[in-house]
């Protein structure tokens, strides 16, 4: 099989340059033909089934002339269109500058009626471009910049152009950053995926310990570069899919999805009590306070935060993203066989033999990073990354109390760029939310 082209049965991401940016959209392709073929894109519907088998990372566009099942147009491959600014004695730009320009709508020839006739027609967006500016009576005293200003927002508009890619994990968190940001949750930009992965040191082969409520995107990082060799316990309120959505997305073999075993907290409760019961000790090397023993946390990760809590309500929002209930009769006798069976993470525990600790949630760390500290050997890395700094500030006062050393706090910082000849600067409008924390530091085991 290769994974190279677009197959069925794989998931790929589709990407639509609009004037806002580009969008994207994950689709999973059915592995047999049908409607579900069909695929609503904005207000763009298209049928995916002529493209199977294409090269992975195509360029494609509408064809306006052929339709499939429901009225949904067919997608083929895109073949970039000369028009007019791209000959020779169009593109050069004879006016100086734009103020003798006047917007009155009186400039273009062309109405919507005739761009709504053409497109009927089966016209293709290309041709459409190259039409409005033969029938634009300004288009010629235009400087060169405004005049590739106008055909690229006319493209846009009138040429869409879908780009189906292979899922990555850049792409994986950028699709859930733009999600999370339009709901107002809480979000994991790609580079702070990026500096939180590198800063816990996490390689091919080690056994991790984390917590998100990224929906799955760290999960997704870890499983990548694990590739098939190592361990990874991810812990979730619950095991249901909801919790780690983006991994779907990712087409991971299966020897690299075995590496990840998920568990609830009360799971990490009863392999606490089942190890309690074999040896009459609590395990692990770190002597942190786990949680007490007649409290358990009951974190849900399902509950949207406050919109119109501020930030400067931070003690309010780690409170209430925490409940504490009474315990339930949680041991080692009902443990869930699947795993008291797996050897690999029991031992895990037992020896508190995890190369790494990460967190990354909206809810309050603390509490979580004190019970994940005792399960992590000697001079490994732990990772906490959150929006609130006083959570972070928690979380430096747990670790400085269980000896941990080189504690550093860093925050992420981005910003896009537009790159172009004589016109390279930075676009003035960003991101909310562009300041997230993380801290990292290193344990120590006192002998």
């Amino acid at each position: 099989m290769d994974n190279n082209n677009i197959q069925r049965g794989r998931c790929v991401i589709l990407e639509k340059e609009g004037d806002k940016g580009s969008s994207l959209k994950p689709f999973t392709i059915p592995v047999s033909a049908g409607e579900r073929d069909t695929v609503r894109f904005d207000k763009f519907r298209f049928s995916i089934a002529s493209i199977i088998g294409q090269p992975l990372g195509s360029r494609f566009q509408l064809d306006d002339k052929s339709t499939e099942g429901r009225g949904s147009t067919v997608l083929q491959r895109w073949i970039p269109s000369r028009t007019p600014v791209e000959i020779e004695g169009h593109g050069d730009g004879v006016g100086s500058d734009n103020r003798s320009l006047i917007d009155d709508s009186t400039a273009q020839r062309l109405d919507e009626s005739d761009i709504q006739r053409m497109k009927n027609d089966g016209v293709s967006g290309g041709a459409i471009v190259a039409s409005l500016i033969e029938g634009s009576a300004t288009f010629a005293g235009k400087t060169k910049f405004s005049q590739e200003k106008y055909v690229k927002k006319k493209r846009k508009k009138h040429d869409v152009i879908l780009t189906v890619s292979k899922p990555t994990l850049r792409s994986v968190a950028r699709l859930a950053f733009q999600r999370n940001m339009i709901n107002h949750g809480f979000a994991l930009r790609s580079d702070s995926l990026a500096l939180l992965l590198t800063s816990a040191d996490l390689h091919s082969g080690c056994r991790v310990l984390f917590h998100e409520t990224c929906q799955g995107v760290l999960t997704a990082g870890v499983v990548q570069h694990l590739a098939g060799n190592g361990l990874a316990v991810g812990l979730f309120q619950s095991t249901s899919p909801n919790s780690y959505v983006s991994l779907q997305y990712m087409n991971f073999s299966e020897e690299c999805s075995r590496t990840l075993v998920p568990l609830t907290f009360e799971d990490v409760r009863g392999i606490k009590n089942h190890l309690k019961n074999k040896t009459g000790e609590t395990q692990g090397v770190n002597e942190v306070p786990m949680v007490e023993d007649d409290v358990s946390i009951n974190i849900n990760v399902e509950e949207p935060l406050d919109k119109k809590m501020k930030i400067d309500d931070s003690e309010g929002l780690i409170s209430s993203a925490m409940e504490v209930a009474p315990k339930e009769a949680v041991n080692g006798d009902n443990l869930r066989k699947s795993i008291r069976d797996n050897k690999q993470v029991m031992s895990t525990f037992e020896k508190g033999d995890f190369d790494c600790v990460i967190i990354a949630t909206r809810l309050a760390p603390g509490p979580i990073l004190a019970a994940c500290l005792p399960y992590l050997r000697a001079s490994r890395t732990f990772a906490v990354y959150s929006e609130v700094p006083s959570a972070i500030l928690e979380c430096w006062d747990i670790a400085k109390s269980a000896g941990a050393i080189n504690l550093k706090v860093e925050r992420t910082w981005l910003r896009d760029y537009q790159v172009l000849e004589d016109r390279t600067h930075p676009v003035v409008t960003m991101t909310s939310n562009a300041f997230r924390f993380i801290l990292t530091g290193h344990t120590v085991h006192n002998e």
